[in-house]
């Protein structure tokens, strides 16, 4: 069962009780919801442990329910036919809402088979302006992913409940305390005018292309995967007291980082990139947009050239330093997994 929270460590919870176990809407606060559904639950006569047990604790010291999977033997990879793939639960969760970390709960694995010690995250947008995603066609790719490992080593026991244990699951992306530098991201055509268009790359309390209210670093960076095709290959996010003392966030997108040889965002004024307290710096990651072949129809027996249009390829201009040479790339039959 997982309990939402802002800022790290799990400090405050994001939600409030009140699950509908028909609709399995959990309501977050004003004017915010959350829509949750899950793979398969596990076929019981009374019908508990549903997907509306995901949340209905409200982060109670102890749970009742919990919702129980489908799968006795989860294994991810599809390897006959009694394993079908990963187990997942999905819930969806206001724009304004900020979730910096997740509390799992689940039955303690010394005394109980059925509690996974392995568990991986996945963020992403409802829906995309550049992608045909939405909720109710293609699920939109994720913008980050999460891989939580060895669990039971870093559970602890849910207080009041020695049969339950619970893991605390940070969901920060970018470095933190780091500051990149680049150019930001210059207007495109027939995009903003007049101030905004200035400050395409920039989204806070000022100065801001359009009003976007950015609540996290995550946030920050589905936007720069959004804009990867304007250009945006590094983002950096300030969360803090501006120069009136006033709590602020602020999101800007850039371009290509400049270079940290020499002192530019390395040791600069003194600092380290380690020694940016509020900010938090990243980029969109490995991102692969899309392939073609030369000549585009092939023959069998018939060589060609394979281009791979993306970013965050391994590239550095210093030749010692490069690591693009070592790329590989795996042809599989039309239908088959990236497995066969």
């Amino acid at each position: 069962e997982p309990v939402l929270y802002e800022g790290d460590a799990c400090s405050k919870q994001v939600y409030q009780d009140g699950v509908d176990s028909t609709s399995t809407v959990l309501e977050l606060g004003e004017g915010t919801s959350c829509f949750v559904k899950v793979r398969g639950t596990y076929p019981i006569a009374n019908g508990e442990h549903t997907a509306a047990a995901l949340f209905d604790e409200g982060g109670a010291a102890t749970f009742a329910t919990d919702w129980w999977s489908e799968c006795l033997n989860c294994n991810p990879e599809v390897v006959d036919d009694t394993h079908g793939g990963p187990t997942y639960a999905e819930w969806y969760v206001s724009a304004a809402t900020r979730v910096e970390c997740i509390e799992v709960v689940q039955h303690n694995m010394t005394s109980s088979r059925h509690a996974s010690n392995a568990m991986v995250l996945e963020v992403g947008p409802v829906s995309s302006v550049t992608d045909e995603c939405s909720i109710d066609t293609v699920r939109c790719a994720a913008t980050q992913m999460f891989s939580y490992m060895d669990l039971e080593s870093s559970a602890m026991d849910l207080d009041g409940d020695t049969t339950m244990r619970k893991n605390q699951l940070e969901t920060i992306c970018g470095e933190q305390n780091t500051h990149i530098f680049g150019e930001l991201l210059s207007a495109p055509t027939g995009g903003n005018t007049g101030d905004g268009a200035k400050h395409f790359g920039s989204f806070g309390h000022f100065m801001s292309a359009v009003n976007l209210n950015v609540v996290s670093s995550c946030a920050c960076q589905a936007l720069c995967v959004e804009n990867i095709p304007n250009g945006c290959r590094s983002y950096k996010y300030y969360a803090g007291p501006d120069d009136s003392g006033e709590n602020t966030r602020h999101c800007y997108l850039q371009i290509t980082p400049f270079s940290n040889a020499n002192g530019v965002w390395g040791p600069a004024m003194g600092r380290m990139p380690g020694d940016w307290p509020g900010w938090t710096s990243g980029g969109p990651g490995l991102r692969l947009r899309s392939f073609a072949t030369s000549p585009a129809m092939l023959k069998i027996g018939q060589q060609f050239s394979l281009t791979v249009h993306g970013v965050g390829l391994p590239y550095h201009p210093t030749k010692t330093l490069d690591a693009s040479h070592r790329q590989r790339v795996k042809l599989v039959m039309s239908g088959q997994p990236c497995t066969a």
